[in-house]
């Protein structure tokens, strides 16, 4: 007598980012392992030739590379978008190198970073500030410009709003009040 078994399925053991994480950087890499090799040894020439077997949605322009048999990654071309929940399909049939198969499709999703203020000058709570000097936000990421200008208020302890111009850098929204702050006045934005 003897004994035998045949190949079992083909599975996605471990997937980067994982399955429901918030705030993945919108340059991150996405990259998921398999219980055994998908792919044969080849040259990096061959790559193209190779399985791509990730499908985002929303779409995503990037390049995909298998940095072994069995552990493919996926690089956005200019980025993932802020603020998106993207899913990831691996579609039922993919092969491994043994005959075995993915019996079903594997799915995961992920959300990139939020938008948020990552500092504002001057800090808040600060004291003896110029009253010419301009208020400073900056951002974690690109921002709508008009939504975050329309977002922002400045307004004195009595509850005038003050009067101002915007202007960027980058990420760093710059607010110019219109005439300069009272002398001796608190402030809230």
């Amino acid at each position: 007598t003897f004994r035998l078994r045949t190949v079992g399925y083909l599975e996605a053991t471990d997937v980067q980012p994982a399955d429901g994480t918030i705030e993945v950087d919108m340059k991150a890499a996405v990259t998921v392992s398999f219980n055994r090799p998908v792919v044969p040894l080849t040259s990096i020439s061959n790559q193209a030739n190779l399985p791509q077997p990730l499908r985002f949605t929303p779409p995503v322009e990037g390049q995909g590379e298998w940095l072994n048999t069995s552990i493919y990654t996926f690089r956005p071309s200019s980025g993932f978008l802020p603020a998106t929940t993207y899913e990831v399909r691996i579609a039922a049939g993919l092969e491994d190198t043994t005959g075995g198969t993915l019996p079903e499709d594997f799915v995961w999703s992920f959300t990139t970073k939020l938008p948020a203020v990552s500092t504002t000058m001057p800090f808040d709570g600060a004291n003896y500030i110029a009253p010419t000097a301009p208020i400073t936000v900056t951002f974690n990421q690109p921002m709508n410009q008009a939504s975050a200008q329309a977002a922002f208020s400045l307004v004195d302890s009595r509850g005038q709003a003050v009067q101002g111009s915007f202007s960027w850098d980058g990420d760093t929204m710059r607010f110019t009040p219109a005439a300069p702050l009272s002398m001796g006045m608190s402030y809230r934005g």
